[in-house]
């Protein structure tokens, strides 16, 4: 499936296209509301996470990768290569260092 060409024809057909600065703002909105979720399922931290709507974690999760579709197309940018090159990088570190973060 082709997150980006779905998210083009969407965009097109209900005339939703934006700049990449609103598109960014949107896709940071969609993570907070997953995070949102996520939080109270796990009573903002105190306890550990239960997942008593997997439908509702799954639409908000959907929400982000389209709002990230959405701001990749406004941007020119493949997201295919860019996440082949990011696990490209990631592999490197980890078999270099040992882990895949940039800090010790």
């Amino acid at each position: 499936m082709d997150y980006q060409e779905i998210a083009g024809r969407i965009t097109e057909n209900y005339e939703l296209t934006k700049k990449a600065y609103p598109r960014f703002l949107d896709l940071v909105s969609e993570i907070g509301e997953l995070g949102k979720e996520l939080l109270e399922g796990s009573d903002y931290g105190d306890r550990d996470f239960e997942l008593d709507d997997i439908e509702l974690i799954e639409m908000e999760l959907g929400d982000v990768i389209f709002a990230l579709a959405c701001l990749a197309n406004t941007l020119g940018i493949d997201m295919e290569s860019a996440f082949s090159t990011a696990t490209s990088k990631y592999t490197a570190r980890f078999e270099n260092f040992g882990r895949v973060g940039t800090r010790s």
